[in-house]
């Protein structure tokens, strides 16, 4: 049967203008028994075949389903589907792939229709499990009858991503992102079967599980064509591996969407679409999973808060020139600020309202960092900073963490590499905050390349907020509050300069710099 259970994942819904190529043009038809077997209700009434047309009906004493004869690596699978019409409260159509054994563990990618009552469109719901998990409902109204005529509904699965369709718009779109995002949930390991099927969802599929299947309606009953299968058999019988190129829903047309068809997400989502689990506020966000992270708010960027080993080329050895002088690349911008070169002290008191520094230039990509060494003793409500929250459109995404050391004792460095590719924030040599920029494969997803930026550093008082959520204020008694700075190289690029700020040939943009390793993603 269907995904009674709900299932989770990023799944972007899109509207997409059929790009060539990636909807091929539908082969001659094929009859039922070559690729499918009837799995229940084959009694010559709740699961009829007509050879290329196959009819199911629930009535109060069953319903039926059928399933593919293979398991499937990877393939663009279809079903042309005319749907029951009238009052159908509580009827569930489906057509979906699901893993074996359907245990805890498996992957399942469906198309439930929800039947209503009569006079009130079908819903289409799409749901995604991955390695048994699930609560990933999206539900929308169709811009047609289903239950008017046939209709193509598709699945393209492949190890890049994954689309499912409506004829030939795409609703649904999920990227695979593990080999950049750590620990996030693809469909990729296991190989699943094709089913359909017509049941009871009294429980849950019509107002919640308030309106029921009326029997004095039945019977209900669904039609199916298209039983033809473009997909890599994966039970002994396939040659060719189920990612490879040579197999044509793996080539380059069916690897990515335009931006052309991401910019319609915003128009189907305003049309058409009536719930999506990342909205449910009724849904406890103590689970939020990484995709639905940067779906919550549409200016959210997925923000991977990890501690990695730091590996070789990312964080480049220190460089043999002179530390040079604090003059050179920085100057003053407020307060009680003592400049001796190669050093300078921030100092924060009761009569001051602390100091800052800043850049002489704006940079838009480049390798920040700067030795810092922070306020010892009594600092409550003191805030030191070399600027490390991110900020994408105005929105704040803090994240914190203890030091694995004292950072008042002595200057560490602290570091941030920003490129065309990925955000990574470093104490010591150590990674604690990575940003991918996904803005070309996440709908919606912020990531900060556009602008040039400012390097600061302050010493203020955050009483308002810094400790204890503001509840702990800073003491005055203890003042002077001291923090000490180094290294004012910077390697970065302006607008202004010869070489675009995303060239490779500036070596923080190189291959060394634009991912992380998976030993790192793995630490």
């Amino acid at each position: 049967m269907g995904s009674k259970a709900c299932p989770w994942l990023l799944l972007v819904v899109v509207l997409l203008v059929a790009a060539a190529g990636l909807v091929p043009v539908a082969a001659a038809e094929a009859a039922f028994h070559e690729n499918y077997a009837v799995e229940w209700g084959e009694d010559g009434y709740h699961l009829v075949i007509r050879g290329t047309e196959v009819n199911i009906t629930m009535d109060q004493s069953s319903g039926a389903g059928f399933r593919s004869k293979s398991m499937y690596g990877s393939g663009f699978f279809q079903m042309r589907m005319k749907l029951p019409s009238g009052y159908t409260a509580g009827v569930v159509t489906t057509f979906y792939l699901i893993s074996q054994p359907e245990d805890g563990s498996r992957d399942e990618v469906d198309f439930e229709f929800l039947g209503d009552k009569a006079g009130v469109p079908i819903t289409l719901q799409t749901n995604v499990f991955v390695n048994g998990r699930g609560d990933r409902e999206q539900r929308l109204r169709l811009w047609f009858d289903p239950a008017a005529d046939f209709h193509d509904y598709k699945i393209l699965w492949n190890p890049y991503q994954l689309v499912m369709f409506v004829d030939d718009t795409p609703v649904r779109v999920l990227r695979n992102l593990t080999g950049t995002v750590p620990g996030y949930p693809f469909p990729a390991k296991q190989t699943m079967l094709i089913r359909a099927s017509m049941w009871d969802g009294s429980g849950w599929a019509t107002d919640g599980g308030r309106t029921k299947v009326d029997w004095s309606k039945v019977p209900f009953t669904a039609g199916y064509r298209g039983f033809d299968v473009s997909g890599c058999a994966a039970n002994g019988s396939a040659t060719t591996p189920c990612g490879s190129p040579d197999l044509w829903w793996n080539g380059a047309g069916y690897r990515n969407i335009t931006a052309e068809q991401r910019a319609a997400f915003e128009r189907l989502r305003k049309n058409y679409m009536n719930y999506d689990y990342c909205a449910d506020k009724a849904r406890s966000l103590l689970g939020l999973t990484l995709e639905m992270a940067s779906k919550v708010r549409p200016w959210l960027p997925l923000l991977l808060f990890v501690l990695l080993a730091a590996g070789a080329g990312l964080t480049p050895a220190a460089r043999a020139e002179p530390a040079p002088a604090f003059g050179e690349n920085y100057v003053k911008e407020w307060g009680n600020l003592v400049d001796q070169g190669t050093e300078v002290h921030h100092t924060m008191d009761q009569g001051s309202t602390g100091a800052g520094f800043r850049s002489k230039s704006t940079s838009a990509s480049g390798f920040f960092h700067m030795r810092m060494k922070v306020p010892s003793g009594y600092t409550a409500g003191v805030v030191t900073t070399f600027y490390t929250n991110v900020i994408v459109n105005g929105k704040n995404r803090e994240q914190r963490l203890h030091l694995w050391f004292d950072p008042a004792a002595d200057f560490h460095d602290y570091k941030i590499i920003w490129n065309a590719y990925q955000l990574v924030m470093f104490v010591d040599d150590t990674p604690v905050r990575v940003l991918r920029n996904l803005t070309g494969t996440v709908l919606g997803y912020k990531f900060p390349a556009k602008p040039t930026m400012l390097i600061r550093a302050t010493v203020w008082d955050g009483s308002g907020w810094a400790t204890d959520g503001g509840r702990t204020k800073v003491d005055w008694s203890k003042a002077p509050f001291t923090a000490g700075y180094q290294g004012f190289d910077v390697n970065g690029c302006t607008n202004g300069g010869a070489t675009p700020c995303d060239s490779p040939d500036l070596w923080w943009n190189g291959g060394g710099y634009q991912n992380i390793t998976a030993e790192q993603r793995a630490a």
